[in-house]
């Protein structure tokens, strides 16, 4: 009995548990004025820069004041929701950004349309903090490790504890 009432509880709590949500990462609107000049990016974290815009939502600001050069070297994603055409500088379309962003230079897509894909290849990254919930990533990703300098000061830490 005590096992059914454990199953039951637990089936309970993991339905009435919302998934937790990811972290987000990068320039949150809210802690940004309704008028955005590119001054107020410069004392962001290098965490802040490198997810710049990715996943948040602005429809609510004005990014007139920032230049679409600006703009145009932010992270952003499909995610991203942007203030009307109005109160974006003239001459920045994300959508535009994100189709350049998508053609992979190389030559790749003339690869493709002669039948050479990639299928079945490997591939190791090495770079920058990437996002593993990224639709290009799910269910694809084999191995995902971030290493911080700062985790070589754990053990240290730790042991003059």
């Amino acid at each position: 009995m005590k096992r059914l009432l454990l199953a039951f509880f637990l089936i309970i709590g993991l339905v009435a548990i919302p998934v937790a949500q990811r972290k987000k990462y990068g320039y949150n609107p809210a802690d940004y004025p309704e008028v955005l000049k590119e001054e107020h990016f410069k004392n962001a974290t290098e965490v802040e820069k490198i997810h710049g815009f990715i996943d948040w939502d602005y429809r609510s600001k004005d990014m007139t004041q920032l230049s679409p050069e600006f703009l145009s070297l932010q992270a952003f994603d499909e995610r991203t929701i942007w203030p009307e055409s109005d109160k974006l500088p003239e001459g920045f379309h994300p959508e535009k950004c994100m189709e350049t962003g998508k053609d992979p230079g190389l030559k790749v897509r003339e690869l493709h349309r002669i039948g050479i894909t990639g299928e079945g290849i490997s591939v190791a990254v090495f770079d920058k903090l990437i996002n593993p919930d990224h639709v290009e990533f799910s269910g694809r990703m084999i191995y995902h490790k971030i290493k911080s300098p700062l985790l070589i000061l754990i053990p240290l830490l730790s042991a003059s504890a």
